[in-house]
C-alpha cells in the first residue's frame, strides 16, 4: 500500500499565507457598541443631579437606574426622572 503524498508544497502554501495575511489589521465591525459602562453612565447621571438639586443621586430614594441605561435613555433624562420620583417633603 502506497503513502499518499500531497503535490503541493506545505511551507510554500504556509509562507503565501503569513504574506497575505501578515499586514491585514483587523478593524471592528461599524455597529460596535460605544454606549458608556453603566458605571460611567451613573456618574453622569450623579453629576446631573448634583447640578439640578445640589445632591448626589445616592441621597435621593430608588429609581430604575439600571431599566433606563438599558433602555439607552441619556445621563440628563435619567436624573430628572430620579429627581421626579423623590417625594416632596
Amino acid at each position: 500500500m502506497s503513502q499518499y503524498t500531497s503535490p503541493i508544497d506545505d511551507d510554500a502554501v504556509r509562507e503565501m499565507w503569513n504574506d497575505a495575511h501578515s499586514s491585514h489589521t483587523p478593524t471592528p465591525p461599524p455597529d460596535v457598541d460605544t454606549a458608556p459602562s453603566f458605571d460611567d453612565w451613573l456618574e453622569k447621571v450623579d453629576q446631573e443631579v448634583y447640578a439640578l438639586v445640589g445632591c448626589s443621586v445616592h441621597d435621593l430614594c430608588d429609581f430604575p437606574s439600571r431599566d433606563l441605561y438599558d433602555a439607552g435613555e441619556s445621563p440628563e433624562d435619567a436624573a430628572r426622572e430620579a429627581i421626579e420620583q423623590e417625594p416632596s417633603r
